[in-house]
């Protein structure tokens, strides 16, 4: 399912972002799509959670 996430970034690095997306044929949502999968949950999951 797909989902609606607002982000707010400088202008420059939209401009940045819709025109590197558009040299690689992707949206600029994709793109994101793809960074924070990425991320490696067992990592991110043992920084946020509380010491025993």
């Amino acid at each position: 399912m797909k989902a609606k996430l607002t982000l707010r970034l400088d202008e420059d690095a939209i401009k940045k972002a819709k025109l590197y997306s558009k040299e690689k044929g992707e949206s600029v949502s994709s793109l994101v799509e793809k960074f924070f999968k990425s991320f490696d949950a067992k990592e991110i999951k043992e920084q946020t959670l509380p010491p025993p």
